[in-house]
């Protein structure tokens, strides 16, 4: 992982920890890969594909969990999501 995306995921983290107001500067109902910018995106997917295996494209419960957590715009909550990130920046 480049230091440029660890530092991304750290402050995805401390925003979902911390309240995660909307839009501040991420967004709820979005997972990690639209709430990561440009070329950081491309990377995060790669990681998420060889960490995920068959769970790919939806990683963290599935496309109906993902479908529900946009809907609902609790994405950050997702306990699946926060501990996968925790052990990548190494929390």
């Amino acid at each position: 992982m480049t230091p440029a995306l660890h530092a991304h995921l750290t402050c995805w983290l401390d925003w979902a920890e911390n309240g995660a107001p909307n839009g501040e500067p991420f967004w709820r109902g979005w997972g990690l890969c639209y709430n990561t910018p440009g070329s950081l995106c491309a990377e995060l997917r790669e990681l998420l594909k060889s960490d995920s295996g068959d769970g790919w494209p939806y990683p963290f419960g599935g496309r109906a969990q993902y479908d529900a957590e946009q809907r609902d715009r609790t994405a950050h909550l997702n306990p699946q999501r926060l501990a996968w990130v925790r052990g990548k920046v190494g929390r």
